[in-house]
């Protein structure tokens, strides 16, 4: 019987249903255009990005078995951009950290026993951490379409949900 947390878990890292492809979400983006701040109270789609991957690298280390260090305030997981001369290979190297994250969570949701504890110590199941990651890339990744939008980037070149 398949098992329904399991679907719905791999789904929300993958983008089903409500949750938007992160392929779909970063397709095509250059680094010049990850750059641009619509507005100044705005994130851009790098800063985004990288606080995405920064909060995925730490619930990995979770659903690894190991305790990460977590940063002291909030503006700690949001990595800076670097300079602008570094962009492209910079852009190029985050977006691939991410899918890689992306794949390894994946791999863990289809091996792991979903209903154990990560950390013997520690309360919270596999399912838990990765229904947070889940949620918290599909809350970053909807607010990058929002982005896009903003700076003329949407849709991709392969479409989008339109309604």
């Amino acid at each position: 019987m398949p098992d329904p947390i399991r679907i719905a878990l791999l789904g929300a890292l993958q983008g089903t249903g409500a949750h938007v492809k992160p392929s779909v979400a970063l397709e095509a983006l250059t680094a010049s255009q990850a750059r641009k701040r619509p507005h100044k109270k705005l994130a851009t789609i790098w800063e985004q990005l990288g606080h995405m991957v920064y909060w995925q690298d730490i619930m990995l280390t979770r659903l690894r078995g190991r305790t990460p260090s977590y940063p002291k305030h909030d503006v700690d997981g949001w990595p800076p951009m670097p300079p602008l001369r570094d962009s492209k290979e910079v852009w190029a190297d985050l977006v691939a950290h991410f899918e890689a994250g992306l794949k390894a969570a994946e791999r863990i949701a289809r091996t792991k026993n979903l209903s154990a504890l990560m950390i013997p110590t520690d309360k919270r199941t596999f399912a838990d951490q990765l229904g947070s990651l889940a949620i918290h890339n599909s809350y970053h990744l909807g607010q990058i379409v929002t982005l896009r939008r903003m700076i003329g980037a949407w849709p991709p070149p392969s479409g989008a949900d339109s309604w």
